[in-house]
């Protein structure tokens, strides 16, 4: 019998109101009665309080709800008792009644951020997104600011800026000087803010400079820029990994605090964040004093709790039934961070969310009974994290380790590109470092600072977590636009590599002809030097200038020269000079190849019949097998797999392997290597090179790939490529490098145990940087993948998701290429790309005693070589020198800089690679600098004097840590001279002089709104190294005046201020840009041809863009932030010739460049018959459609479009002719 009235259901919610001066939290009981209209009262009992009644009317047959204010607990978990009664002629009858614990509701303080989840790409071209849509939004954001500055404070509209991107790469570029005061006012009264981080980086495959200079962009610039310094906190939104060793980069430079967003349904999947962790905790870096607090949100775009609702019952009725979930035992805290977007991004905000927030704060029950808590607070993040950390910080629990990111495979999907941007990371710093050497040691030689002010950038746009359009499309621009910003870092790192060689070398005296090596290590190195040939005699003798001794040679069949530079000292030069006519010497040692073998006094290493190599022999070490005879591939094979392109169901349908490999080889006195020249399913060809060397205990290998295009049904078969390199060791334990420290790839499901790696993350495969160690018991091999970063160990386990995995094997699958990304990249890859690893193996206990740290940098930053081609002069030592000197080979410089606007002098940075805190003293003899040493912060802030003595300073460097200092030399020179700033239409032309022998200093340029303004932060706007500045921000009819002062800066130059001079009304007189430079093919394949050149100077500033000139016509324009384009849709095996001009602002061109003349492969994908085929067709309804698109092997999607006759074609046909017999198995 159905009961009178029975509570089914007490659900506390998180509101708490004030019944005149007694705070009363809001309950719900959830009842079922079969009493009609009855007239009920409530009693609550909570122990401590009085007793409480409330009258609740009538209640009516069946289900309903009715709303309790309790008194607030005492204690949480006490004990209330609810009784619901009724009377009957003034006598009391209890209906129900039911006693159980309660949560004491918190007094919440909820801080609600609402920001724009920014890509660089991804919803629209780069280009519109940068100087159209974004500052459109943060014009929004403006307005909004003003429309609630009447608010409340904690009701007044405050905007975090996601990323430091949107303001620096964007707004400043386009909004003028009157929208940016304004800026800095809503800086400056914190009505906005922004992050240390400057974009949203896959951070476990940035370089070791790299991941601490993104500090700069935030820290450094914009800082001295706005004269507001970030907000202590960084967020990390969509891409969902985070390595070790970016907190400890972060830390370094001031960030506290750490806001994950993370799009990972495998990560962040129960109540918006990972139930394997607290939802708020200290996430520890590498060294001791590194962490960062952390709160882990849900996906940005999810809005659990209605706040970008425009009805706000949604959003009270969210509250009502979710929040309380967040008062659990492991978020023991009364204040909580939401911190959202719109679901779109690249979107504006939502002005609903604000509104909410004000309507919530002045909410009242039908009473009048204002609801007190939570209280919302439009928030900047930072001030959540302060609150937080003021009252809790001794009670937030620690985890350490790298949140390994499943999003990683997208560096396979753009094969090419990231083996070029991994090399870009230790060449830009390399270049770098010889070009701040060659500026303070040769007078006259300018500093370049612009063009490695945008290799650094590019290679951060580079590492950024977006690539290309969501919907990859047919000649997608997105997708050339970000491959832009790898090919032109490498231009440009090559170009100052020899431009700081050659200045450097105008010092070194010669006898003649001289080879000069170049070590940017902290170590003394012996390896091989590849040099070109040109310059050199038929014969000759290579003469090591330091000790006499000659050296054997060979020229090898790519037609160079290479030899072993023997000694060659740290950070340094060593001189090897060229004899001709001389007999060269013949070596001692050998390397000896026969049919399939290759042998010298350290491995002997035997291919089979499919090229792979089936035995590994380490004679250094009992001739150790170091192929796992048991592994079901062999080293250096290469497999192709398809399987359904399903990331959760992901069926495998094929494996194809090189079955038959044409074999050669090569040899000479240094080297050695088998060729196995082979193809398979996948690829159009495989080039697998062996090599030995006779005096170098080390095997390398190198891969050159001819890709193939993707599977036609490429939306359904997905498509990747491994080397395999199962190395035989028992006993194993595997660990890599990040970019600062090593990680052990193994997860433990306690949170709190001293792990690498964080529990839940991905195991399937991984990220490694410069070396991977093997090690057994006293036996370790090292492993490195020189620009190709994923592996997966153990074999494939590929789409696995097995978040208790531990490595089974010592086997190391290089995952190369794969399609399995369905937005954001490319589905298909063809063409060109190589591929280079090595293998050493050691005598050693682990990764440390082995040195793979120095292995690593060694194979990733080989010695460079540059030729004096004639007798010279020369102050410097004629043999050996080194610039300076360090007496730990466990520190390494990682940048050596001219110095930001805020100093002077030159920095250079160390880093400790062992996680050994350690004593350091440098020399800096070696460098004609009378320096006073300052240390500093990584983002180049004083902090204290360093005593110094002759050059020599010592310093203490934390494990895994940077220390960073300024070489201060100061010689004053004349200061510049403005002689005119002239506002036009589009900015303002900024031009000085200075006496011709200090023209080689680079410059900073102040801006402010008075004549008698200050130089400094917040008036800071730009360093160049060209005596003229366009500036885009003063224009005509601006509400302000502006002023400019521009000071001369050097390496060892500082002058004094130019006078002040204001920006008016005037003309110029435009001229067209310079030619574009030295254009050179990239890379190119069936359909499509790549190639890059030098950029253009316009000297008024004002250069546009660059016009592509194909066989004579005008194919395209892109803008000047281009260097580089990707020509598609052409015929295969087909001769085109390319010019290139550059055009400015005013409508002017350059002359065209010198042409250069490609020619397209003709290369046949296995079983494919139709690029063989002879076709025609009805008709054709553009360059974009034409038929012959039908032969490039996916369906309309790389390339081109697919072919479409006229609209007129009404009976359209494709003829396709062949000059011999074929069976037709398939059409596409």
């Amino acid at each position: 019998m159905k009961k009178e009235l029975e509570i089914v259901k007490i659900h506390q919610t998180p509101w708490i109101l004030n019944d005149n001066g007694v705070l009363k939290s809001e309950t719900i009981l959830h009842l079922d009665t079969s009493l009609e209209d009855c007239m009920i009262t409530a009693r609550i009992l909570v122990p401590g309080q009085p007793v409480c009644y409330q009258k609740l009317g009538p209640v009516t047959y069946g289900k309903s709800d009715i709303r309790l204010l309790v008194p607030e607990l005492i204690r949480d978990n006490d004990i209330v008792t609810f009784s619901l009664f009724t009377r009957d002629e003034n006598i009391e009858r209890e209906l129900a009644s039911i006693s159980l614990p309660q949560k004491k509701i918190r007094h919440w303080k909820i801080y609600v951020a609402h920001d724009m989840h920014l890509d660089i790409g991804y919803t629209d071209y780069q280009e519109d997104l940068i100087h159209t849509l974004f500052p459109e939004y943060l014009d929004e954001v403006l307005e909004e600011i003003d429309n609630t500055k009447e608010w409340e404070k904690d009701n007044q509209l405050k905007y975090p800026v996601e990323a430091s991107y949107l303001l620096y790469g964007s707004a400043l570029a386009a909004r003028n000087a009157d929208w940016i005061e304004k800026l800095k006012e809503n800086l400056i009264s914190k009505r906005m803010n922004y992050p240390y981080n400057y974009l949203h980086f896959a951070t476990e495959g940035m370089g070791t400079e790299q991941i601490v200079r993104q500090n700069y962009y935030s820290a450094r610039f914009l800082n001295d820029i706005l004269g507001t310094p970030p907000a202590k906190y960084a967020v990390h939104t969509d891409d969902a990994g985070f390595s070790w060793s970016h907190v400890d980069a972060l830390t370094s430079a001031g960030q506290k605090y750490l806001s994950f967003r993370l799009q990972d349904s495998n990560w962040n999947y129960e109540d918006g964040h990972c139930p394997k962790y607290p939802r708020l905790f200290y996430l520890r870096g590498r060294t001791p004093e590194s962490k960062l607090l952390t709160f882990d949100g849900p996906v940005y775009h999810f809005d659990d709790f209605g706040f970008r609702e425009s009805t706000l019952d949604i959003t009270i009725n969210r509250i009502t039934d979710l929040f309380l979930d967040r008062q659990s035992e492991d978020y023991p805290y009364e204040s909580y961070l939401i911190h959202l977007t719109k679901v779109r991004d690249n979107s504006g905000i939502e002005p609903n969310v604000m509104h909410n927030i004000v309507a919530l704060n002045s909410r009242t029950d039908d009473e009048g009974r204002p609801y007190v808590f939570p209280h919302f607070i439009n928030s900047l993040v930072e001030d959540f994290f302060e609150d937080i950390e003021t009252h809790y910080k001794d009670i937030i629990p620690s985890v350490q380790g790298t949140l390994e990111s499943f999003w990683s495979f997208g560096a396979a999907q753009v094969s090419y590109e990231t083996s070029v941007s991994k090399e870009n990371h230790e060449n830009v710093p390399a270049a770098e470092f010889f070009s701040a050497i060659a500026s303070a040691l040769v007078p006259a030689h300018p500093y370049p600072y612009t063009d490695l002010f945008r290799a650094y950038d590019d290679m951060m746009l580079t590492d950024e977590h977006n690539w290309a359009s969501w919907n990859y499309y047919v000649d997608d621009e997105q997708l050339k636009w970000s491959r832009n910003k790898v090919l032109e870092p490498q231009r440009i790192a090559r170009r100052l590599l020899d431009t700081s060689f050659t200045a450097v070398e105008s010092l070194i005296p010669t006898e003649g002809p001289t080879i000069l090596v170049y070590n940017n290590s902290a170590w003394e190195r012996s390896d091989i030097v590849t040099i070109k040939t040109e310059a050199f005699p038929h014969t000759f003798e290579i003469i090591d200038a330091y000790t006499g001794i000659s050296l054997p040679w060979q020229k090898t069949s790519d037609g160079n020269i290479c030899f072993i530079a023997c000694q060659v000292p740290q950070y340094g030069y060593k001189a090897f000079r060229i004899i001709p006519g001389s007999t060269p010497v013949k070596s001692n040692k050998t390397v000896t190849v026969t049919e399939n073998v290759i042998e010298n006094d350290f491995y002997k290493v035997t291919l089979d019949t499919s090229g792979c190599i089936c035995s590994c022999i380490d004679k250094q070490n009992n001739n150790k097998e170091l192929v796992d005879p048991s592994a079901p591939h062999k080293m250096n094979q290469f497999v192709y797999y398809t399987s359904k392109n399903e990331l959760y169901d992901n069926v495998l349908y094929t494996e194809d392997e090189i079955s038959n490999a044409t074999i050669s080889s090569e040899s000479g006195p240094v080297m050695a290597m088998l060729v196995a020249d082979g193809r398979t399913r996948g690829v159009e060809k495989i080039v697998r090179k062996v090599i030995l060397y006779a005096d170098l205990p080390r095997i390398d290998i190198i891969n050159e790939v001819f890709k193939a295009d993707a599977p036609p049904n490429y939306t359904e078969c997905a498509e990747e490529g491994f080397f395999t390199f199962p190395f035989n060791m028992d006993n194993f334990r595997i660990a890599h490098d990040t970019p600062a420290g090593e990680v052990e790839p193994y997860v433990n499901s306690d949170i709190y145990s001293p792990t690498h790696q964080l529990y839940w993350s991905n195991t399937d495969f991984y990220v490694a940087n410069h070396w991977i160690n093997v090690q057994g018991e006293n036996d370790s091999i090292l492993f490195t993948s020189v620009n190709a970063p994923l592996v997966q160990y153990g074999g494939r386990r590929t789409c696995h998701w097995d978040k208790n995995h531990q490595i089974e094997s010592p086997w190391i699958y290089n995952w190369v290429f794969n399609n399995f990304w369905k937005t954001n990249f490319t589905y298909t890859q063809p063409g060109p790309v190589t591929y280079k690893y090595s293998i050493n193996t050691q005598k050693a206990r682990d990764w440390k005693q082995a040195r793979a740290d120095k292995f690593g940098f060694d194979i990733t930053n080989p010695l460079k070589s540059h030729l004096i081609c004639h007798a010279q002069p020369g102050l410097l030592p004629h043999d050996i020198h080194s610039f300076f000197k360090i007496n730990r080979d466990n520190v390494i410089a990682t940048s050596v800089k001219m110095a930001e606007s805020n100093g002077n002098g030159l920095i250079i940075r160390f880093h400790e690679t062992q996680g050994s805190e350690c004593s350091v003293c440098v020399n800096m003899s070696g460098l004609p600098l009378n320096a006073h040493i300052i240390e500093t912060d990584v983002i180049e802030n004083d902090i204290a004097p360093i005593p110094s003595c002759e050059g020599r300073f010592n310093f203490s460097i934390p494990a895994y840590g940077w220390k960073t200092f300024r070489l201060l030399q100061m010689e004053y020179c004349p200061a510049p001279s403005i002689i005119d700033a002239c506002i036009t239409e589009g900015g303002t032309i900024v031009k000085w002089t200075m006496p011709d022998e200090y023209s080689y200093l680079c410059y900073a340029l102040y801006r402010g709104t008075n004549e008698d303004f200050i130089p400094g932060a917040g008036n800071y706007l730009a360093t160049i190294d060209t005596p003229y500045y366009y500036d885009t921000q003063v224009v005509y009819n601006l509400m302000n005046d502006y002023y400019y002062k521009v000071q001369a800066i050097g390496i060892k130059m500082k002058s004094e201020l130019s006078l002040s001079t204001k920006a008016c009304p005037g003309d110029i007189t435009s001229i067209p840009p310079t030619i574009p430079g030295y254009p050179m093919e990239e890379a190119s394949g069936n359909y499509r041809i790549s190639l890059s050149w030098e950029a253009s100077i316009d000297y008024n500033d004002t250069l546009k863009g660059y016009r592509i000139y194909r066989n004579g016509v005008a194919c395209k324009d892109i803008p000047s932030s281009m260097t580089s384009w990707m020509d598609v849709g052409l015929y295969r095996n087909t001769e085109y010739t390319y010019e290139i001009t550059a055009f400015n602002k005013a409508g002017l061109e350059s002359e065209r460049s010198q042409k250069i003349t490609i020619c397209t492969t003709n290369y046949n994908s296995i079983g494919d018959i139709t690029p063989i085929a002879q076709i025609t067709a009805s008709s054709e309804r553009g360059i974009d459609f034409l038929v012959t698109n039908i032969s490039n092997g996916v369906c309309g999607m790389i390339d081109q479009d697919n072919w479409l006759p006229k609209e007129a074609d009404t009976l359209p046909w494709i003829r396709m002719e062949w000059e011999e017999a074929h069976t037709i198995d398939t059409i596409y």
